[in-house]
């Protein structure tokens, strides 16, 4: 068996976290390929981190001894040093025959091990290419040219971007995906009146829903005024519910004060994996009008329950499966979205196969990556 370690930054509620945690939980399905995680940060009371120690999964959190240097750039310098020694320290003892990074910010802690690692080296790009910094590019394009890290991208219109931006010869792609039976399965027989309950949200009415980090890559303020506009031209009690926090939160609740719908927004916080399911299960329309998504792991699952979805055409299309999702400009105007809620009749006729984004058919391409370079 081949061990491959999968080193991210921090095991916080985000997409690549929870990439990594998917792959980490079908590892079985890897005949060759023995699969473990290092955070690079400490433990946090984050979902994932509480999900990782519940499940007893493979993942390690790096140790070292900070510097309490007063001078801010000789402790900077002393923290890298430090922690670079402790990644060499860690892979070396624990005979990793691969290393497989995520998230590009990671690079500034990894390049000397990428100098000094002999095994096969793997990245998954979790951004948009254009959306980092010029002077990240310049170390993605030096990394992957001349250090030998395949890149990987989660969606085709990523790939697509990485390929122009880095200049790269070859970029191999591995879709996000989830466990699109396991979610039926489990939300199959729920109630969505016990579930509203459950929650504290009215019975009655319709209910749009969204999940996501409280952050303005995602756009939620522009959803809290959509809702509001629609709210006022609606016959029916309506309410908003959005799962997920962040550092807008506060922003957020100001705007939702002073539109006036106190009594119908509702931010929910941070859901555990299966109460996330019920989310979905428990309203009528799920939206997400991000200014940016790399794939989009809550469409995926949306979908799965079978919510009607109104996106964003930032959302890469390859996400897409079911006919009741609609993808739109985000910039359109506030009366156009208002009419996309109210159409609960549009069909999708560009849709992609379901077992494209199933978690059986990711983890069986992360395999074939794997055999092409070993």
């Amino acid at each position: 068996m081949k061990k491959i370690l999968h080193i991210i930054d921090n095991m916080g509620d985000g997409g690549a976290q929870r990439v990594v945690l998917d792959y980490l939980e079908h590892k079985s399905s890897l005949h060759k390929y023995e699969l473990a995680c290092l955070s690079l940060s400490c433990p946090t009371n984050s979902e994932y981190d509480k999900y990782i120690k519940i499940q007893n999964l493979p993942v390690s959190y790096l140790e070292y001894k900070r510097s309490e240097a007063k001078i801010a750039i000789v402790r900077k310098l002393l923290n890298w040093i430090r922690r670079t020694n402790a990644i060499r320290v860690f892979i070396k003892v624990n005979n990793v025959d691969a290393i497989h990074t995520h998230m590009t910010g990671i690079f500034y802690y990894m390049i000397l091990i990428f100098f000094i690692f002999h095994g096969e080296k793997f990245h998954t790009m979790h951004a948009d290419p254009y959306r980092i910094s010029r002077k990240l590019v310049l170390i993605s394009r030096f990394v992957f040219r001349y250090l030998d890290v395949h890149p990987i991208a989660v969606s085709e219109d990523q790939r697509k971007k990485a390929m122009r931006r880095y200049g790269l010869s070859h970029c191999d792609l591995v879709r996000n995906g989830v466990d699109i039976i396991g979610i039926k399965k489990y939300v199959g027989n729920l109630d969505k009146k016990t579930l509203r309950k459950k929650y504290g949200i009215p019975v009655q009415g319709i209910v749009i829903g969204s999940v996501g980090r409280l952050h303005f890559i995602k756009n939620f303020d522009l959803l809290i005024k959509i809702f509001d506009a629609y709210k006022k031209h609606s016959s029916d009690d309506v309410y908003l519910a959005i799962v997920g926090n962040g550092p807008e939160e506060g922003n957020l609740k100001k705007l939702i004060f002073e539109l006036g719908v106190v009594n119908n927004v509702f931010l929910i916080g941070n859901l555990a994996h299966k109460e996330v399911y019920e989310f979905y299960k428990m309203i009528d329309i799920f939206m997400l009008l991000s200014q940016y998504e790399s794939s989009s792991i809550v469409t995926l699952e949306a979908q799965a329950v079978g919510v009607r979805c109104l996106l964003s055409n930032s959302i890469p299309a390859d996400v897409v499966y079911k006919h009741n999702v609609r993808r739109m400009d985000v910039s359109l105007g506030i009366s156009e979205w208002c009419a996309a809620i109210q159409d609960n009749e549009y069909i999708n006729r560009d849709v992609y196969d379901e077992n494209t984004n199933d978690f059986s058919t990711v983890i069986h391409s992360l395999e074939y990556i794997y055999n092409k370079y070993f």
